[in-house]
């Protein structure tokens, strides 16, 4: 908390973000101003404000504008250099043009409006006894400026002739006809017409906010216009896009083997298949599965080392009409045989180092399909007669399960979270326009398929006849052989 102004703590200069950077570093800025106009019924609740906390009328627009500056620098600690030309402001008639005196106003703590003006009112009085030292001296010797913003109140000065600009910002103001008039001083090396209409709407929303209730905390102040609500809440968040919400994801993968045929699918260790071989083979496992008594909502098992294989099954699991729980071998084999447990999967789809890491007790109640068997090698799948038809399941639609994945267990057990085929599908084609063009290239896939962002490489790829390059767990671990 910094209540005294005799804190020595170091002063913090504003973050606010600037539209552009300044290209020179110049003792006067090139300066742009934005009108403003407090109207009467405001200006005459600010002043009755001010009154009841013993400050006149330009302290609590300053008081509003510091808040105004916590809210977009997200700093609780704001410095402001303050020109009042003209008695009262401080208690003083002796001010001179010259009499610029830096205030720091503390909004630690979540203040409401009476408490900060209160702050304000004490700090304000304390630094009566600093006029004498010019700020720009002290400035000098400290080796960095004391503020960058400015808030001057001049009851005599020219509205069409503002003063000119030595800081980042500076709100210049005066009273007329009962009205607060004046105008917003901004370095245009810095920030833009549209960034600074932004803020004088802010200032204007702080200072209703502040007479509205005195009570209410000052970072709580709803400072944004109906239009950057209707902005932020519904344009930013209309993310909705047209997509096949009928289809299961490997019918994606399906229709694009009928575009790419010969395309390269999947890559893994110097081996690679085509769209159409890779069907072939995810098909003949689907079917066999199939005879297993797969079908829809089937939790499958399937714990497979890194390999063109594992992308077979994954498909075969979901051409099936199951739903694949996949264990990576490489983690630990408690928690693999945790998940069997809490999952209850009636088969299981594993290479021979998937069997060793579970151990025969964990997979003596499955049907387990050994995938060194199944598919033998790629000399005995190439000579393999005919075509395998893609499976045709009865009933199955968007709403079945795709797969089930399970969390880390940091806090417990790992819990499983189920995954409807709509989902992947909607995150799949939303793809193009998240990145804003569609995976046709190489694409690495580099995290486990036990972890979920697997499925975004996987699927995205194989749907829009990319070649998935699977690495290996020692690629993965080497940056050289990895670029």
């Amino acid at each position: 908390m910094r209540m005294d102004p005799d804190d020595k703590s170091p002063v913090t200069t504003h973050a606010l973000k600037a539209s552009s950077t300044a290209s020179d570093e110049e003792e006067q800025l090139s300066a742009a101003r934005t009108p403003i106009l407090l109207d009467a019924p405001l200006a005459q609740s600010l002043k009755k404000l001010g009154t009841e906390h013993d400050l006149d009328l330009s302290m609590v627009v300053m008081t509003g504008w510091g808040a105004v500056l916590a809210h977009l620098s997200s700093q609780d600690d704001i410095v402001i250099g303050y020109h009042h030309s003209g008695s009262g402001a401080l208690g003083s008639n002796e001010q001179t043009d010259d009499d610029i005196l830096p205030l720091r106003l503390d909004l630690s703590g979540e203040p409401n409006t009476s408490q900060l003006l209160q702050r304000v009112q004490k700090m304000a009085s304390r630094s009566m006894g600093r006029r004498g030292f010019p700020s720009d001296s002290i400035a000098e010797i400290a080796c960095s400026p004391l503020f960058q913003i400015a808030f001057r109140w001049d009851n005599k000065a020219s509205l069409h002739s503002p003063a000119p600009l030595h800081v980042d910002l500076e709100l210049q103001l005066q009273e007329l006809d009962n009205e607060v008039i004046g105008n917003m001083l901004y370095s245009s090396d810095l920030f833009n017409p549209d960034t600074i209409n932004r803020h004088v709407g802010y200032l204007y929303s702080m200072l209703q906010a502040m007479t509205a209730d005195v009570n209410r905390s000052i970072m709580t102040a709803n400072l944004l216009s109906q239009a950057e609500r209707d902005l932020i809440l519904r344009e930013w968040n209309d993310t909705r896009h047209n997509y096949p919400i009928h289809l299961c994801i490997h019918n994606l993968f399906e229709q694009q083997v009928e575009r790419t045929p010969q395309a390269t699918a999947v890559v893994y260790n110097g081996q690679s298949l085509t769209y159409v071989e890779l069907n072939e083979r995810s098909n003949r496992l689907a079917h066999h599965l199939i005879s297993l008594g797969v079908q829809p909502d089937s939790l499958v098992a399937i714990c497979v080392e890194r390999s063109l294989a594992m992308i077979i099954g994954l498909l075969a699991i979901l051409k099936a009409g199951g739903a694949y729980i996949p264990l990576d071998p490489t983690y630990a084999s408690n928690r693999l045989r945790d998940i069997l447990a809490g999952a209850s999967p009636n088969i299981l789809v594993a290479d021979e180092p998937g069997m060793q890491i579970l151990g025969a007790a964990a997979m003596s109640s499955l049907t387990v399909v050994n995938l060194d068997t199944l598919l033998d090698s790629d000399n005995k799948a190439k000579r393999h007669s005919g075509v395998t038809p893609n499976p045709e399941i009865a009933g199955l639609t968007s709403s079945h399960l795709a797969y089930a994945i399970f969390t880390s267990g940091s806090t417990g057990k790992p819990k499983g979270v189920m995954v409807e085929h709509h989902g992947v599908v909607n995150l799949v084609m939303s793809r193009p326009d998240a990145y804003g063009a569609t995976p046709t290239g190489n694409v690495a896939l580099f995290p486990s398929f036990s972890f979920d962002s697997s499925v975004v490489d996987i699927f995205t790829t194989l749907s829009f006849g990319g070649s998935l390059h699977v690495l290996s767990d020692d690629i993965k671990m080497d940056r050289i052989k990895l670029w």
